[in-house]
């Protein structure tokens, strides 16, 4: 066995990014949110990875490592003359380095496992067998939820192909920081329309979808959707922002990290970190939400009920600077919470990649033999003590 293939420590915020915020190479400053203890100089190999969180198979891992070595290089040195640069391929890989990073943190497999107990319990708790037990008292969930989410980049990455691309550089004074759940999406548009803002607007196939990640103090990569916003100027992928923005930017770091947020010391001062904990400790922790409908009896005495999981809703109740709306429509007859979807055809497919990967999974487990209980399937355990949320 090579020694490519016996990691054991397995990162879920790629090193190469983390390094960019590192004064040394080797160290790096965070505050730990929920306790607001900053530390400096922790090492960096040390931050963001659970031992076999893809699994014992080197496969994942190896694969992750490809990727994040050839998004490396396209991104260089993250000048503005080098990101001028940057072909289709380039930003192909881009889009499905973000697709991936959405579906592998620590978050990610909380977020999956969340929804697990939720159908489960409230599926269980009709059940006679289920009778007298109390559902408080354990959690269900997968052993190995990583298992579970990375197929899902595979699902989300069609949805990204309708939307542009910008590179965010931020004003020298103060730089962007960068959380333990790095990819963040969120809908100006949605939360300020005056119909749709009751609906839930962070879904991938969302209208007026973002996505922010940051890369650097300095640089943040973005996508949108080009139907609704335009971002700076359409003749370049660059797009400087000011201090607000990238105040507001931060803010959706922390509140959407599990545990920890990092920065580089010599653009993130303590008053701004104190505020990042302060809007932490003010907006509440952003969680799925949840849906339990009324229960029916259908014809033959047959009772059903609706349950329903959808993603956590960012909303500052502000706007960035450099975004300008380009969507006029006033979606008077648009009647759900479900928002409008940008692309139908590429939601399709989507659900087309979907079903296919479900397929292949079934293939798989009928050809397998018998995993050892709980392993690689939904199982019980206690509740995790340790979210940061």
């Amino acid at each position: 066995m090579t020694q490519r293939t016996k990691k054991k420590r397995q990162h879920y915020v790629p090193r190469f990014v983390l390094r960019r915020f590192s004064t040394d190479g080797r160290t790096i400053s965070l505050l730990v949110l929920d306790n607001r203890r900053r530390v400096d100089g922790a090492s960096l190999k040390e931050q963001c990875y659970r031992d076999y969180f893809y699994g014992k198979d080197p496969t994942v891992e190896n694969s992750l490592a490809d990727l994040e070595g050839q998004v490396a290089a396209d991104l260089g040195d993250l000048s503005p003359d080098h990101l001028e640069s940057l072909t289709e391929d380039h930003e192909f890989m881009l889009r499905f380095f973000a697709a991936i990073q959405a579906q592998r943190t620590e978050r990610a497999a909380e977020s999956l496992n969340r929804a697990v107990d939720f159908f489960a319990k409230n599926t269980l708790k009709h059940a006679k067998e289920a009778a007298g037990l109390d559902l408080s008292a354990f959690r269900v969930g997968y052993r190995d939820p990583m298992q579970m989410t990375m197929p899902m980049a595979i699902q989300i990455m069609p949805l990204l192909l309708d939307m542009w691309m910008k590179f965010l550089v931020a004003d020298k004074r103060l730089g962007f920081t960068i959380g333990d759940h790095p990819l963040v999406t969120s809908n100006h548009f949605i939360e300020h329309h005056p119909v749709l803002s009751r609906c839930t607007g962070t879904g991938f196939a969302a209208k007026g979808l973002q996505i922010f990640m940051p890369l650097s103090p300095q640089v943040c990569l973005a996508f949108f959707d080009p139907q609704t916003y335009e971002y700076g100027s359409n003749a370049s992928p660059i797009c400087r922002v000011g201090i607000r923005d990238i105040r507001l930017l931060n803010t959706m770091q922390a509140l959407t990290a599990s545990n920890c947020i990092y920065f580089h010391p010599q653009f993130t001062d303590a008053a701004h970190l104190e505020e990042l904990v302060a809007a932490r400790g003010h907006h509440g922790p952003l969680e799925e939400r949840t849906f339990v409908g009324k229960e029916r009896v259908e014809p033959g005495g047959r009772r059903s009920q609706l349950l329903g999981v959808s993603a956590f809703d960012l909303r500052l109740g502000v706007r960035f600077s450099f975004v300008r709306v380009t969507d006029k429509g006033d979606y008077r007859d648009h009647r759900t919470v479900a928002p409008p979807i940008r692309s139908p055809e590429l939601l399709a497919e989507s659900e087309r990649v979907g079903a296919e990967i479900a397929r292949r999974r079934q293939e798989a487990d009928a050809n397998s033999e018998p995993n050892a209980p709980g392993e690689d399937e939904a199982q019980t355990a206690p509740p995790s003590q340790d979210t940061g949320m």
